[in-house]
Protein backbone atom coordinates (compact mmCIF):
# COMPACT_ATOMS: atom_id res chain seq x y z
CA UNK A 1 0.00 0.00 0.00
CA UNK A 2 1.37 3.45 -0.76
CA UNK A 3 1.42 6.03 1.71
CA UNK A 4 0.06 9.93 1.06
CA UNK A 5 1.50 11.72 3.58
CA UNK A 6 -0.45 14.72 5.28
CA UNK A 7 -3.48 13.17 2.29
CA UNK A 8 -7.27 12.64 3.69
CA UNK A 9 -6.29 9.25 5.53
CA UNK A 10 -9.98 7.98 5.16
CA UNK A 11 -9.82 7.11 1.61
CA UNK A 12 -7.62 4.31 0.81
CA UNK A 13 -5.90 4.61 -2.78
CA UNK A 14 -4.63 1.34 -2.17
CA UNK A 15 -3.37 0.17 -6.07
CA UNK A 16 -5.07 3.19 -7.24
CA UNK A 17 -8.27 1.07 -8.20
CA UNK A 18 -10.51 3.24 -6.67
CA UNK A 19 -8.90 6.70 -8.27
CA UNK A 20 -11.92 9.43 -9.69
CA UNK A 21 -11.57 12.80 -10.35
CA UNK A 22 -13.24 13.89 -7.27
CA UNK A 23 -9.93 12.56 -4.96
CA UNK A 24 -7.49 13.60 -7.76
CA UNK A 25 -8.91 17.34 -7.81
CA UNK A 26 -8.86 17.24 -4.17
CA UNK A 27 -4.90 15.76 -3.86
CA UNK A 28 -3.44 18.09 -6.49
CA UNK A 29 -5.38 21.47 -4.22
CA UNK A 30 -3.43 20.00 -1.80
CA UNK A 31 0.16 19.48 -3.18
CA UNK A 32 -0.27 23.07 -4.92
CA UNK A 33 -0.64 24.95 -1.44
CA UNK A 34 2.04 22.89 -0.08
CA UNK A 35 -0.15 20.20 2.01
CA UNK A 36 1.21 16.86 0.64
CA UNK A 37 4.09 15.23 -0.40
CA UNK A 38 4.64 11.78 -2.39
CA UNK A 39 7.07 9.67 -2.60
CA UNK A 40 9.22 9.39 -6.00
CA UNK A 41 7.53 5.59 -6.51
CA UNK A 42 4.04 6.85 -5.44
CA UNK A 43 4.01 9.66 -8.25
CA UNK A 44 5.60 7.29 -10.71
CA UNK A 45 2.37 4.92 -9.92
CA UNK A 46 0.01 7.39 -10.58
CA UNK A 47 1.88 8.81 -13.39
CA UNK A 48 1.22 5.33 -14.82
CA UNK A 49 -2.32 5.15 -13.85
CA UNK A 50 -2.87 8.62 -16.04
CA UNK A 51 -0.70 7.25 -18.78
CA UNK A 52 -2.88 4.16 -19.23
CA UNK A 53 -6.13 6.17 -18.45
CA UNK A 54 -5.16 8.45 -21.48
CA UNK A 55 -5.34 11.31 -19.21
CA UNK A 56 -2.24 13.64 -20.31
CA UNK A 57 -2.95 16.45 -18.10
CA UNK A 58 -3.11 14.73 -14.99
CA UNK A 59 -0.32 12.64 -16.15
CA UNK A 60 2.04 16.03 -16.65
CA UNK A 61 1.25 17.65 -13.71
CA UNK A 62 2.64 15.13 -11.38
CA UNK A 63 5.39 14.13 -14.14
CA UNK A 64 6.13 17.89 -12.76
CA UNK A 65 6.62 17.24 -9.44
CA UNK A 66 8.63 13.93 -10.11
CA UNK A 67 10.48 16.10 -11.93
CA UNK A 68 10.89 18.50 -8.83
CA UNK A 69 11.93 15.50 -6.79
CA UNK A 70 14.47 14.61 -9.13
CA UNK A 71 15.34 16.63 -11.86
CA UNK A 72 18.12 14.71 -13.32
CA UNK A 73 15.27 11.64 -14.41
CA UNK A 74 16.33 10.77 -18.08
CA UNK A 75 12.48 8.86 -17.89
CA UNK A 76 10.71 12.00 -16.63
CA UNK A 77 12.08 14.67 -18.95
CA UNK A 78 11.27 11.80 -21.90
CA UNK A 79 7.56 11.26 -20.68
CA UNK A 80 7.27 15.27 -20.20
CA UNK A 81 7.97 15.51 -23.94
CA UNK A 82 5.60 12.88 -24.87
CA UNK A 83 3.31 14.41 -22.87
CA UNK A 84 3.46 17.93 -23.99
CA UNK A 85 3.54 16.51 -27.54
CA UNK A 86 0.14 14.64 -26.94
CA UNK A 87 -1.37 17.99 -25.59
CA UNK A 88 0.26 19.63 -28.78
CA UNK A 89 2.47 21.98 -26.59
CA UNK A 90 5.14 21.37 -28.83
CA UNK A 91 7.28 24.22 -27.34
CA UNK A 92 7.49 22.70 -24.38
CA UNK A 93 7.89 19.09 -25.67
CA UNK A 94 10.97 20.46 -27.95
CA UNK A 95 12.72 21.77 -24.28
CA UNK A 96 12.03 18.48 -22.66
CA UNK A 97 13.46 16.14 -25.41
CA UNK A 98 16.41 18.80 -25.14
CA UNK A 99 16.84 18.32 -21.81
CA UNK A 100 16.61 14.30 -22.20
CA UNK A 101 18.78 14.59 -24.93
CA UNK A 102 21.89 16.36 -22.65
CA UNK A 103 21.32 13.07 -20.60
CA UNK A 104 21.65 10.67 -23.24
CA UNK A 105 22.96 12.34 -26.87
CA UNK A 106 22.93 9.13 -28.57
CA UNK A 107 19.18 8.04 -27.80
CA UNK A 108 17.50 7.67 -31.30
CA UNK A 109 13.99 7.31 -30.24
CA UNK A 110 14.55 10.90 -29.10
CA UNK A 111 15.90 11.88 -31.87
CA UNK A 112 13.17 10.98 -34.57
CA UNK A 113 10.91 12.14 -31.83
CA UNK A 114 12.09 15.85 -31.71
CA UNK A 115 12.44 15.46 -35.20
CA UNK A 116 8.00 14.99 -35.51
CA UNK A 117 7.89 17.92 -33.19
CA UNK A 118 9.63 20.32 -35.23
CA UNK A 119 7.87 19.15 -38.10
CA UNK A 120 4.53 20.21 -36.13
CA UNK A 121 6.02 23.61 -35.97
CA UNK A 122 6.90 23.75 -39.67
CA UNK A 123 11.11 23.36 -38.87
CA UNK A 124 11.47 20.94 -41.61
CA UNK A 125 15.20 21.56 -41.99
CA UNK A 126 15.85 21.21 -38.40
CA UNK A 127 13.64 18.35 -38.51
CA UNK A 128 15.61 16.82 -40.99
CA UNK A 129 18.83 17.87 -39.37
CA UNK A 130 17.66 15.75 -36.41
CA UNK A 131 16.84 12.83 -38.53
CA UNK A 132 20.46 12.81 -39.92
CA UNK A 133 21.69 12.77 -36.26
CA UNK A 134 19.94 9.50 -35.92
CA UNK A 135 20.64 8.18 -39.13
CA UNK A 136 24.27 8.75 -38.09
CA UNK A 137 24.04 6.41 -35.51
CA UNK A 138 21.03 3.50 -37.34
CA UNK A 139 21.61 3.74 -40.90
CA UNK A 140 19.34 1.12 -41.70
CA UNK A 141 16.52 2.44 -39.38
CA UNK A 142 13.66 2.69 -41.68
CA UNK A 143 11.19 4.26 -39.40
CA UNK A 144 13.46 6.93 -39.33
CA UNK A 145 14.23 7.10 -42.81
CA UNK A 146 10.26 7.15 -43.65
CA UNK A 147 10.23 10.01 -41.32
CA UNK A 148 12.85 11.65 -43.15
CA UNK A 149 10.65 11.44 -46.16
CA UNK A 150 7.09 13.11 -45.00
CA UNK A 151 9.29 15.70 -43.81
CA UNK A 152 10.61 16.03 -47.57
CA UNK A 153 7.15 15.83 -48.60
CA UNK A 154 6.18 18.48 -46.41
CA UNK A 155 9.08 20.33 -48.47
CA UNK A 156 7.50 19.28 -51.38
CA UNK A 157 10.61 17.83 -52.06
CA UNK A 158 9.26 14.89 -54.13
CA UNK A 159 12.25 13.57 -56.10
CA UNK A 160 14.43 13.32 -52.51
CA UNK A 161 10.98 11.48 -50.43
CA UNK A 162 10.78 8.99 -53.56
CA UNK A 163 15.08 8.37 -53.03
CA UNK A 164 14.70 8.02 -49.31
CA UNK A 165 11.39 5.38 -50.02
CA UNK A 166 13.42 3.49 -52.85
CA UNK A 167 16.21 2.84 -50.32
CA UNK A 168 13.83 1.87 -47.45
CA UNK A 169 12.37 -1.11 -50.34
CA UNK A 170 15.72 -2.43 -50.70
CA UNK A 171 15.74 -2.80 -47.15
CA UNK A 172 12.20 -3.60 -46.46
CA UNK A 173 10.37 -5.03 -50.24
CA UNK A 174 6.63 -5.59 -48.50
CA UNK A 175 6.40 -1.87 -46.42
CA UNK A 176 3.00 -1.20 -47.65
CA UNK A 177 3.10 2.22 -46.41
CA UNK A 178 6.52 3.13 -48.37
CA UNK A 179 4.58 2.08 -51.75
CA UNK A 180 1.55 4.46 -50.59
CA UNK A 181 4.61 7.30 -50.14
CA UNK A 182 5.72 6.29 -53.52
CA UNK A 183 2.49 6.33 -55.26
CA UNK A 184 1.61 10.08 -53.25
CA UNK A 185 4.94 11.40 -54.16
CA UNK A 186 4.70 10.45 -58.17
CA UNK A 187 0.69 11.85 -57.97
CA UNK A 188 2.30 15.46 -57.14
CA UNK A 189 5.65 14.70 -59.50
CA UNK A 190 2.91 14.60 -62.22
CA UNK A 191 3.65 11.09 -62.97
CA UNK A 192 0.45 9.50 -62.49
CA UNK A 193 0.89 6.32 -64.29
CA UNK A 194 3.57 5.45 -61.81
CA UNK A 195 1.70 6.86 -59.06
CA UNK A 196 -1.51 4.12 -59.82
CA UNK A 197 1.57 1.49 -60.07
CA UNK A 198 2.91 2.01 -56.63
CA UNK A 199 -0.94 2.40 -54.91
CA UNK A 200 -2.18 -1.14 -56.67
CA UNK A 201 1.03 -2.37 -55.42
CA UNK A 202 -0.01 -0.92 -51.20
CA UNK A 203 -3.45 -2.64 -52.49
CA UNK A 204 -1.55 -6.28 -53.24
CA UNK A 205 -0.14 -6.50 -49.85
CA UNK A 206 -3.44 -4.11 -47.91
CA UNK A 207 -6.20 -4.46 -49.96
CA UNK A 208 -8.87 -2.97 -47.39
CA UNK A 209 -6.61 0.31 -47.27
CA UNK A 210 -9.22 2.69 -47.72
CA UNK A 211 -6.64 5.64 -48.34
CA UNK A 212 -4.85 3.75 -51.09
CA UNK A 213 -8.47 3.04 -53.01
CA UNK A 214 -9.15 6.65 -52.30
CA UNK A 215 -5.56 8.43 -53.34
CA UNK A 216 -5.60 5.65 -56.34
CA UNK A 217 -9.30 7.67 -57.56
CA UNK A 218 -8.43 10.89 -57.39
CA UNK A 219 -5.47 9.93 -60.09
CA UNK A 220 -7.70 8.51 -62.52
CA UNK A 221 -9.83 11.63 -62.13
CA UNK A 222 -7.14 13.96 -62.99
CA UNK A 223 -6.27 11.84 -65.93
CA UNK A 224 -9.69 12.09 -67.19
CA UNK A 225 -11.07 8.31 -66.43
CA UNK A 226 -14.42 9.19 -64.40
CA UNK A 227 -15.25 5.41 -64.52
CA UNK A 228 -12.39 4.27 -63.02
CA UNK A 229 -12.13 7.09 -60.40
CA UNK A 230 -15.65 6.20 -59.37
CA UNK A 231 -15.04 2.81 -58.97
CA UNK A 232 -12.10 3.29 -56.86
CA UNK A 233 -13.92 5.54 -54.81
CA UNK A 234 -17.04 3.28 -54.43
CA UNK A 235 -14.15 0.61 -52.79
CA UNK A 236 -12.99 3.42 -50.60
CA UNK A 237 -16.76 4.21 -49.45
CA UNK A 238 -17.21 0.41 -48.95
CA UNK A 239 -14.24 -0.31 -46.80
CA UNK A 240 -15.49 2.98 -44.69
CA UNK A 241 -18.43 3.83 -45.04
CA UNK A 242 -17.84 6.91 -42.98
CA UNK A 243 -14.70 8.31 -45.60
CA UNK A 244 -16.18 11.82 -45.92
CA UNK A 245 -13.48 12.87 -48.45
CA UNK A 246 -14.43 9.69 -50.76
CA UNK A 247 -18.09 10.75 -51.12
CA UNK A 248 -17.04 14.11 -51.44
CA UNK A 249 -14.57 13.65 -54.64
CA UNK A 250 -17.54 10.71 -55.78
CA UNK A 251 -19.70 13.90 -55.89
CA UNK A 252 -17.80 15.97 -57.71
CA UNK A 253 -17.07 13.70 -60.38
CA UNK A 254 -20.56 12.77 -60.79
CA UNK A 255 -21.17 16.77 -60.79
CA UNK A 256 -18.36 17.30 -63.62
CA UNK A 257 -20.42 14.69 -65.88
CA UNK A 258 -23.42 16.11 -65.25
CA UNK A 259 -25.03 13.34 -63.33
CA UNK A 260 -26.64 16.06 -60.75
CA UNK A 261 -28.82 13.99 -58.49
CA UNK A 262 -26.56 11.52 -57.77
CA UNK A 263 -23.94 14.39 -56.94
CA UNK A 264 -26.08 15.22 -54.50
CA UNK A 265 -26.70 12.15 -52.53
CA UNK A 266 -23.17 12.09 -52.33
CA UNK A 267 -22.52 15.43 -51.00
CA UNK A 268 -25.38 15.07 -48.36
CA UNK A 269 -23.28 11.43 -47.65
CA UNK A 270 -20.14 13.93 -46.85
CA UNK A 271 -22.31 16.66 -44.71
CA UNK A 272 -24.02 13.64 -42.73
CA UNK A 273 -20.23 12.39 -41.59
CA UNK A 274 -18.47 16.02 -41.85
CA UNK A 275 -21.18 18.64 -41.34
CA UNK A 276 -19.66 21.95 -40.88
CA UNK A 277 -17.12 21.61 -44.12
CA UNK A 278 -17.61 25.13 -46.17
CA UNK A 279 -16.66 23.50 -49.73
CA UNK A 280 -19.32 20.87 -49.51
CA UNK A 281 -22.33 22.52 -48.75
CA UNK A 282 -20.65 25.37 -51.37
CA UNK A 283 -20.25 22.17 -53.97
CA UNK A 284 -24.25 21.07 -53.01
CA UNK A 285 -25.22 24.61 -53.92
CA UNK A 286 -23.84 24.13 -57.11
CA UNK A 287 -25.73 21.18 -57.75
CA UNK A 288 -28.92 22.57 -56.57
CA UNK A 289 -28.18 25.58 -58.89
CA UNK A 290 -27.63 23.59 -62.00
CA UNK A 291 -31.05 21.19 -61.07
CA UNK A 292 -32.42 25.02 -61.16
CA UNK A 293 -33.31 24.94 -57.13
CA UNK A 294 -32.29 28.53 -56.55
CA UNK A 295 -33.57 28.97 -53.10
CA UNK A 296 -32.13 25.84 -52.06
CA UNK A 297 -28.75 26.72 -53.72
CA UNK A 298 -29.01 30.13 -51.41
CA UNK A 299 -29.36 28.42 -48.50
CA UNK A 300 -26.51 26.17 -49.24
CA UNK A 301 -24.00 28.87 -49.80
CA UNK A 302 -25.51 30.75 -47.27
CA UNK A 303 -24.46 27.92 -44.98
CA UNK A 304 -21.08 27.80 -46.47
CA UNK A 305 -20.45 31.32 -45.51
CA UNK A 306 -21.98 30.35 -41.51
CA UNK A 307 -19.17 28.16 -41.56
CA UNK A 308 -16.44 29.78 -44.06
CA UNK A 309 -17.12 33.61 -43.80
CA UNK A 310 -14.08 34.66 -45.53
CA UNK A 311 -15.29 31.44 -48.51
CA UNK A 312 -15.77 34.52 -51.47
CA UNK A 313 -16.97 31.78 -53.52
CA UNK A 314 -19.86 31.17 -52.21
CA UNK A 315 -20.71 34.74 -52.20
CA UNK A 316 -20.16 34.62 -55.72
CA UNK A 317 -22.42 31.87 -56.89
CA UNK A 318 -24.97 33.25 -54.47
CA UNK A 319 -24.98 36.81 -56.14
CA UNK A 320 -25.34 34.50 -59.20
CA UNK A 321 -28.86 33.17 -57.68
CA UNK A 322 -30.29 36.50 -56.40
CA UNK A 323 -29.49 37.90 -59.93
CA UNK A 324 -31.50 35.48 -61.50
CA UNK A 325 -34.12 35.96 -59.45
CA UNK A 326 -33.64 39.64 -60.27
CA UNK A 327 -32.79 40.43 -56.63
CA UNK A 328 -30.07 42.72 -57.62
CA UNK A 329 -29.66 44.02 -54.59
CA UNK A 330 -28.90 41.28 -52.74
CA UNK A 331 -26.37 40.81 -55.35
CA UNK A 332 -24.63 43.89 -55.31
CA UNK A 333 -24.20 43.29 -51.49
CA UNK A 334 -23.00 39.94 -51.96
CA UNK A 335 -20.13 40.70 -54.76
CA UNK A 336 -19.26 43.58 -52.47
CA UNK A 337 -18.50 41.30 -49.89
CA UNK A 338 -15.93 39.06 -52.35
CA UNK A 339 -14.66 41.87 -53.06
CA UNK A 340 -13.63 42.47 -49.41
CA UNK A 341 -12.12 38.95 -49.99
CA UNK A 342 -10.59 39.21 -53.20
CA UNK A 343 -9.98 42.73 -54.30
CA UNK A 344 -7.85 41.92 -57.23
CA UNK A 345 -10.06 39.86 -59.01
CA UNK A 346 -11.34 42.07 -62.00
CA UNK A 347 -14.22 39.59 -62.81
CA UNK A 348 -15.66 40.58 -59.68
CA UNK A 349 -15.56 44.34 -60.21
CA UNK A 350 -16.84 43.83 -63.69
CA UNK A 351 -19.93 41.96 -62.20
CA UNK A 352 -20.42 45.03 -59.65
CA UNK A 353 -20.19 47.10 -62.38
CA UNK A 354 -23.19 45.10 -64.47
CA UNK A 355 -25.71 45.10 -61.29
CA UNK A 356 -24.82 48.36 -60.36
CA UNK A 357 -25.69 49.68 -64.05
CA UNK A 358 -28.95 47.09 -63.46
CA UNK A 359 -29.64 49.27 -60.44
CA UNK A 360 -29.23 52.20 -62.43
CA UNK A 361 -26.33 53.23 -60.92
CA UNK A 362 -24.30 53.89 -63.84
CA UNK A 363 -21.02 56.35 -62.70
CA UNK A 364 -21.39 53.32 -60.46
CA UNK A 365 -20.64 50.97 -62.73
CA UNK A 366 -18.21 53.65 -64.85
CA UNK A 367 -16.04 53.34 -61.38
CA UNK A 368 -16.37 49.45 -60.88
CA UNK A 369 -15.09 49.04 -64.80
CA UNK A 370 -12.14 51.30 -64.18
CA UNK A 371 -11.33 49.84 -60.94
CA UNK A 372 -10.88 46.14 -63.44
CA UNK A 373 -9.04 47.92 -65.58
CA UNK A 374 -6.34 48.85 -62.89
CA UNK A 375 -5.82 45.13 -62.47
CA UNK A 376 -6.23 43.90 -66.43
CA UNK A 377 -5.71 47.16 -68.68
CA UNK A 378 -5.84 45.08 -71.37
CA UNK A 379 -8.98 43.18 -71.30
CA UNK A 380 -11.00 44.46 -74.25
CA UNK A 381 -13.70 43.17 -73.15
CA UNK A 382 -13.96 45.25 -70.04
CA UNK A 383 -13.25 48.58 -72.29
CA UNK A 384 -15.90 47.86 -74.89
CA UNK A 385 -18.25 47.72 -72.03
CA UNK A 386 -17.18 50.88 -70.46
CA UNK A 387 -17.82 52.61 -73.95
CA UNK A 388 -20.90 50.96 -74.27
CA UNK A 389 -22.17 52.79 -70.72
CA UNK A 390 -20.15 56.14 -72.09
CA UNK A 391 -21.86 55.99 -75.39
CA UNK A 392 -25.69 55.61 -74.04
CA UNK A 393 -25.38 58.66 -71.53
CA UNK A 394 -23.59 61.10 -74.50
CA UNK A 395 -20.40 60.52 -73.48
CA UNK A 396 -19.29 60.58 -77.39
CA UNK A 397 -15.75 61.72 -77.34
CA UNK A 398 -14.44 59.38 -74.14
CA UNK A 399 -16.50 56.95 -75.47
CA UNK A 400 -15.02 56.60 -79.08
CA UNK A 401 -11.52 56.70 -77.39
CA UNK A 402 -12.60 53.90 -75.71
CA UNK A 403 -13.83 51.99 -78.71
CA UNK A 404 -10.47 52.84 -80.95
CA UNK A 405 -8.75 51.38 -77.64
CA UNK A 406 -10.78 48.23 -77.95
CA UNK A 407 -10.02 47.87 -81.65
CA UNK A 408 -6.05 48.04 -80.98
CA UNK A 409 -6.56 45.44 -78.65
CA UNK A 410 -8.07 43.30 -80.63
CA UNK A 411 -9.03 44.33 -84.43
CA UNK A 412 -11.11 41.89 -85.54
CA UNK A 413 -13.78 42.93 -82.45
CA UNK A 414 -16.93 43.62 -84.88
CA UNK A 415 -18.90 44.63 -82.02
CA UNK A 416 -16.79 47.72 -81.22
CA UNK A 417 -16.31 48.86 -84.96
CA UNK A 418 -20.44 48.81 -84.77
CA UNK A 419 -20.61 50.37 -81.29
CA UNK A 420 -17.91 53.01 -82.79
CA UNK A 421 -20.28 53.63 -85.88
CA UNK A 422 -22.99 54.82 -83.57
CA UNK A 423 -20.93 57.15 -81.94
CA UNK A 424 -19.67 58.85 -84.92
CA UNK A 425 -23.10 59.02 -86.03
CA UNK A 426 -24.44 61.00 -83.17
CA UNK A 427 -21.01 63.19 -83.68
CA UNK A 428 -22.45 63.62 -87.39
CA UNK A 429 -19.24 61.73 -89.07
CA UNK A 430 -21.61 60.30 -91.31
CA UNK A 431 -19.00 59.02 -93.74
CA UNK A 432 -16.24 57.66 -91.08
CA UNK A 433 -19.54 56.16 -88.97
CA UNK A 434 -20.44 54.33 -92.66
CA UNK A 435 -16.83 52.84 -92.90
CA UNK A 436 -16.78 51.59 -89.40
CA UNK A 437 -20.35 50.09 -89.81
CA UNK A 438 -18.73 48.55 -92.91
CA UNK A 439 -15.70 46.78 -91.27
CA UNK A 440 -18.12 45.72 -88.66
CA UNK A 441 -20.54 43.76 -91.08
CA UNK A 442 -17.51 42.04 -92.99
CA UNK A 443 -15.91 40.81 -89.62
CA UNK A 444 -19.39 39.54 -88.47
CA UNK A 445 -22.20 39.27 -90.76
CA UNK A 446 -24.50 38.77 -88.03
CA UNK A 447 -24.14 41.99 -86.90
CA UNK A 448 -26.43 43.09 -89.61
CA UNK A 449 -29.39 41.46 -88.00
CA UNK A 450 -28.45 43.65 -84.69
CA UNK A 451 -28.26 46.90 -86.78
CA UNK A 452 -31.70 45.71 -88.89
CA UNK A 453 -33.24 45.76 -85.72
CA UNK A 454 -31.96 49.21 -84.28
CA UNK A 455 -33.11 50.60 -87.73
CA UNK A 456 -36.28 48.66 -88.76
CA UNK A 457 -37.49 49.79 -92.85
CA UNK A 458 -33.59 50.93 -93.70
CA UNK A 459 -32.68 48.68 -96.40
CA UNK A 460 -29.34 49.91 -97.47
CA UNK A 461 -26.44 51.95 -96.16
CA UNK A 462 -27.69 54.79 -98.37
CA UNK A 463 -31.22 54.96 -96.77
CA UNK A 464 -29.51 55.20 -93.50
CA UNK A 465 -26.85 58.35 -94.38
CA UNK A 466 -30.19 59.58 -95.87
CA UNK A 467 -32.02 58.95 -92.44
CA UNK A 468 -29.39 60.23 -90.34
CA UNK A 469 -28.80 63.69 -92.51
CA UNK A 470 -32.73 64.09 -91.86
Amino acid sequence: MNDFNNFDDSEDFDEYNDWNPENNKSLREKLKEGNGKLDIETLENIIKFFLEDGDFENALFFNELLLEKNPYDFDAWVTKGDLNFYLELYEQALEAYNRALEFDPTDVDIWLQKSIVLENLNRYNEALACLDIALEQEADNTAIMLSQAYVYEKLSKYDDAIKVLTNILKLESGNKSVFYELGYCHDMNGKYDEAIYYYEKCLEIDPFSSNAWYNCGIVYNKLGNFVKALDYYDMAISIDNGFSPAWYNKANVLFSIGRYLEAKYCYEKSLMIDGDDSDTWHNLGNVHRELNELQDAINCYSIAIEYDPENYESYIERSECYKILKKYRKALEDIDKAIEYSADDPDLWCEKAELSYKLGKWRDALICYKMALEIEPDNYQVIFNLAEILLEYGYYRIALKNYDRCINLKPDFSEAYYGKAKVLFMMRKLNEGVEALKTSFQLKPEQRKVFESEFPGVKSLTDLLRLLEE
